[in-house]
């Protein structure tokens, strides 16, 4: 465990935590998106927004954190998504070790997403980075999908959107047209095999997202950043 300069307190408990660690706290994996989020919403008159989807153990929303109160920047908001039971436990219990800093800042949802409504089956692996909709192996969980239009009932705009969501991202992308027409950033860690990357990008595109930086490519993913022109 760590306390970042912020007061957020950080924890590395396994393996699978230290690979997620490396990428967003070491590597920078979401900087770019998070300085340009920075950048563009400095003089706004209403907190910064920010959607989550596939939160995972928290550590893309603890780095977003750190930014913004390392900036003394303390008007924010976060919504979390996280469809795994196992891993939204253990999100629960580091949100609730920083509760002082994010209380009424950031707000976690157990659910999928993707549709919106009904329930899948997700799939639990030994590494909580890799659980998905898309493997008819492990544990097994049948979970609700969460309506994102009622999650972020009252923003008017999504100031960057973050998903991560193990081969998801086509079948969101293609739910949510009129959310996505509402979001100036994305950042989005696709998935090769599981989902038609080239699609995805074009119903980025139709809602007005261009494509603005690819930040890594590995093991038949990347993840890719768009902003509004």
């Amino acid at each position: 465990m760590w306390t970042l300069r912020s007061g957020l307190m950080i924890r590395v408990l396994n393996y699978n935590d230290w690979i997620i660690y490396n990428d967003i706290f070491v590597d920078g994996e979401y900087n770019d998106a998070i300085e340009n989020l920075l950048r563009g919403t400095a003089n706004s008159s209403r907190p910064a927004r920010v959607l989550d989807l596939g939160g995972n153990v928290g550590f893309f929303t603890m780095r977003l954190v750190d930014a913004f109160l390392q900036q003394n920047r303390p008007e924010f908001e976060a919504r979390m998504v996280e469809g795994s039971p196992s891993t939204f436990r253990e999100l629960q219990e580091r949100l609730g070790a920083n509760e002082k800093l994010l209380q009424g800042r950031v707000r976690a949802v157990h659910g999928l997403a993707g549709e919106r409504t009904g329930r899948a089956q997700i799939a639990e692996s030994f590494s909580h980075g890799e659980n998905t909709l898309f493997n008819s192996t492990g544990h097994r969980t049948s979970v609700p999908f969460v309506n994102l239009e009622e999650l972020v009932l009252g923003w008017e705009r999504i100031d960057l959107l973050k998903c991560d969501i193990e081969g998801a991202e086509e079948l969101f992308l293609r739910n949510y047209p009129d959310l996505l027409r509402r979001t100036d950033r994305a950042v989005f860690e696709f998935h090769h095999e599981m989902c038609d990357v080239p699609q995805c990008r074009t119903l980025l595109a139709e809602a007005g997202l261009q494509a603005a930086l690819v930040v890594r490519e590995f093991a038949k993913c990347s993840v890719e950043f768009f902003a509004r022109a």
